[in-house]
């Protein structure tokens, strides 16, 4: 996981200007080649410009064909401009080979026999999905060099199942059928569909492993399709047969078999180059528990017991695939190791009870232990100079059960300018501190937990920092201690569960000219010393894969509460409310410093789609809302949430925009927080030259107060869908797998701050330097 990081810079406009004509120059001038795409096609050759798909009737989308097609046009960006291929263009036509055709793609020439074999494979493809009457033919439209391609698909009427039967022939998985129900995935009346019985017969497969099977495979699993007198029915059967041994040259039919696990051999210190480049065999030392036999180099530095503990093979008597990807997902979630594989080995042996038995093989590769880095990290962009560091320590295995430490001391000084041209104000902001974790790969609780968590072991997390803030207008110190747990309920779920998180937040050192400037004294409480006793529960889907290029959804939700418990103790005890100087309220106290009462909700919904190989399309939604009650009038300053930033609405700085349609003095500290927060946004992404990508990015929303006596800062139903902020812009990034670094300049489209009718800045005013937002940061923004 990459960490984000972001800086806003507000730029002047000429300097806005310059780099939007320097992003837009590089676009058109490649593009602008790429209009004479036929530059390196060969004579009495085309290029292949459009390809389209046309369909007579409903059932299947172009989208689902398409993957049939032997040859797609040049990809393009935006659909319009063919920049890969102007950037093959850009090469000498003496040169055969050069920097711009292996960074560039080259031009797509049409073919007669690709065109022939996309009809063939299409038509194939939808006999599979029933059409079996379908026809498709093709026209080719010439213009000039170039070429267009349309397939014309005629559906007819798709075959149909009259009759489903399921005949189990080896009776040992009939339990495995029941669990899969045939006769609720293929029904009568669907579509006679090749691909979908392909995908049940695996699915049957990998249920019958997941019951102890090992050796069941789909090949055992066949269907017999009875079309006689039929046009467009058929009566289906799916057969289950046994195993089909060979002994002696003949082929004999025996039921399939659950296996059991006989012994597991853990090779805890695998090293495979070790043992290629040993000359002599290798002798190990070994340690026996139970079944268990662990092979190590003179000293074992994990503790068996937490191997075991991980190893969810041994939570059922019968091997499970199941219970494989289990202990996988358990052992990565050790990080102790940087590979693991497990193997087995069918020991031709059978237990009392007459089951065929397997030995398991474990070889898990070591991590390093222990592990330093250090980040410095500099700014000076505009006058603005900052510079910070982080210097971390991890021990991944502090004492031999997989205990994880991670200590980071981090600091940050960074000058800066606020206001405008007339009262520029400089100032440093400085901040440092130091966090501690230690985690524990086990669920540490009073009472039996066993059987709570099917996919995996929770860990318990402690978790302790303290953190010095000095900004123009206040400093304040933030003390958190807490614990919780994680875990993983599925290959794309997972939980956070946080029982007791402990924030002590000092203020001192404020501005007096700040505290004054805040006539509603809810809002001053927020600039407070105070305390929160939360308690959280979040989770998270997320089917994104790091590894493959592919769509995606991602669902982040999280509950928050504080206060509550403190409540409950202070009222039932009839304890006495204190009065604060800066606080319009009594209130209750922890350690003599008022605590926050309030409640949180926030969710996070992304969804990637992937175009092609060089484009792709993000969108993401946002809401949270924080509501103080009890004890609080307001929710802590720590707590509220804030727009505009790098990784935010990107036409804004930081803390800028908001909340609602107030409009807050150009000369004062960005400071703008709320209590509700809306955003939407859609970043279209494409690859360019190399590890440089460029972005096109829409965001909108905005924050709001629930009790607010500035004009246009509080939450209003008929009012606050006319005070949306909207920004767009243009970004790149460079893309290194292990980081990447990216640069985006948003602009200022709708201003919620300006007079109603005079909102949208395109066409009320010219736009101003204040309306160029540049952003540096490290990551993408969602």
């Amino acid at each position: 996981m990459i960490k984000k990081l972001g800086l806003t810079i507000l730029i002047n406009m000429e300097l806005a200007l310059k780099r939007i004509y320097k992003y837009l120059l590089l676009l058109g001038f490649v593009s602008l080649v790429g209009c004479n795409p036929t530059k390196y096609v060969p004579e009495n050759q085309y290029l292949l410009n459009k390809v389209d798909v046309k369909l007579d009737r409903k059932g299947v989308s172009k989208k689902e064909l398409r993957p049939y097609l032997r040859q797609e046009p040049n990809v393009r960006i935006l659909g319009l401009l063919r920049f890969h291929l102007g950037l093959y263009n850009l090469s000498p036509k003496k040169k055969k080979e050069s920097f711009w055709t292996r960074i560039g793609e080259t031009p797509v020439i049409y073919s007669r026999s690709k065109t022939s074999r996309s009809r063939e494979e299409m038509l194939k493809h939808l006999r599979n999905l029933g059409y079996y009457h379908a026809t498709i033919r093709d026209s080719v439209s010439m213009k000039k060099d170039m070429v267009d391609v349309t397939y014309f698909v005629k559906l007819g009427a798709p075959y149909l199942i009259s009759k489903f039967d399921v005949d189990i022939q080896d009776t040992s998985v009939t339990q495995v059928i029941k669990k899969v129900k045939p006769n609720k995935v293929i029904k009568k009346g669907d579509k006679f569909d090749v691909n979908k019985l392909e995908i049940f017969r695996k699915d049957i497969k990998k249920e019958a492993q997941k019951q102890g099977f090992y050796k069941f495979d789909e090949d055992e699993i066949y269907y017999t399709a009875d079309t006689l007198g039929r046009e467009t029915s058929v009566d289906l059967t799916m057969v289950v047969q046994p195993k089909r041994v060979r002994v002696n040259d003949t082929i004999v039919l025996i039921p399939n078999k659950k296996y059991k696990i006989r012994q597991y051999k853990i090779f805890a210190q695998f090293d495979p180059k070790r043992l290629l480049l040993s000359k002599e065999p290798f002798v190990f030392d070994t340690i026996k528990i139970d079944n268990y036999v662990f092979f190590y180099d003179r000293r074992l530095r994990v503790n068996p017991k937490i191997i075991i503990r991980a190893n969810h093979l041994d939570d059922s008597d019968f091997y499970s695939s199941f219970n494989v990807d289990r202990t996988y997902s358990q052992l990565t979630q050790l990080k102790l190791y940087r590979a693991m594989n497990i193997q087995f080995v069918d020991t031709k042996q059978s237990s009392e009870d007459g089951y065929p038995m397997l030995d398991c093989v474990m070889q898990l590769t070591p991590n390093t232990e222990q592990s330093y880095s250090f980040e410095l990290e500099g700014t000076n962009t505009s006058g603005n100079l900052g510079v910070g560091s982080n210097l971390a320590y991890q021990h991944k295995n502090l004492f031999t059960g997989g205990e994880r430490v991670d200590v980071k001391f981090s600091g940050a000084i960074e000058r800066q300018r606020y206001g405008t041209q007339d009262t520029i104000k400089l100032f440093n902001t400085l901040e440092g501190g130091v966090d501690g974790k230690f985690t524990i790969p086990k669920f540490w609780f009073p009472f039996n937990t066993d059987g709570w968590f099917n996919y995996s072991t929770p860990q318990t997390q402690f978790v302790m920092s303290y953190n010095y803030q000095q900004r123009p207008d206040y400093t304040r110190t933030i003390v958190r201690s807490g614990f919780g747990y994680t875990w993983k309920s599925s290959q794309f779920s997972s939980h956070e569960v946080n029982p007791l998180d402990l924030y002590l937040v000092r203020m001192f050192a404020l501005d007096p000219e700040f505290v004054e400037s805040i006539e509603n004294l809810t809002i001053r409480s927020s600039y407070t010393d105070h305390s929160i006793f939360a308690f959280s529960y979040s989770y998270t889907y997320n089917t994104q894969n790091m590894r493959k290029r592919s769509n995606y959804w991602y669902l982040f939700t999280k509950v928050e509460t504080s206060g509550n418990l403190l409540q409950l103790f202070n009222t039932s005890l009839n304890k006495e409310k204190k009065k604060f100087e800066s606080n319009p309220v009594s209130q209750y106290t922890f350690f003599d410093t008022p605590y926050a009462q309030y409640f949180k909700f926030n969710v996070d919904l992304r969804r990637g789609l992937v175009i092609d190989k060089y484009n792709n399309l993000v969108f993401r939604g946002y809401l949270g809302v924080a509501i103080p009650y009890g004890n609080s009038v307001q929710v802590p300053f720590e707590r509220k949430y804030y727009a505009g930033g790098a990784n935010d609405i990107r036409g804004w700085g930081a803390r800028t925009l908001g909340p609602g349609s107030f409009k807050a003095d150009p000369t004062d500290y960005p400071n703008q927080v709320g209590d509700i927060k809306l955003e939407a946004n859609i970043e279209y992404r494409f690859n360019m030259i190399g590890v440089l990508e460029g972005a096109l990015f829409f965001d909108t929303g905005n924050i709001w107060s629930l009790d607010d006596n500035r004009e246009g800062a509080e939450f209003d139903f008929n009012r606050f869908y006319k005070e949306f902020a909207v920004s767009t812009g243009v970004g790149a990034r460079l893309n290194f797998d292990y980081a990447i670094i990216r640069g985006d300049l948003g602009i200022k489209l709708r201003d919620p701050s300006e007079p109603e009718g005079q909102r949208w800045i395109p066409t009320n005013r010219k736009f101003k330097s204040t309306d160029f937002v540049f952003s540096i940061a490290i990551g993408y923004p969602f």
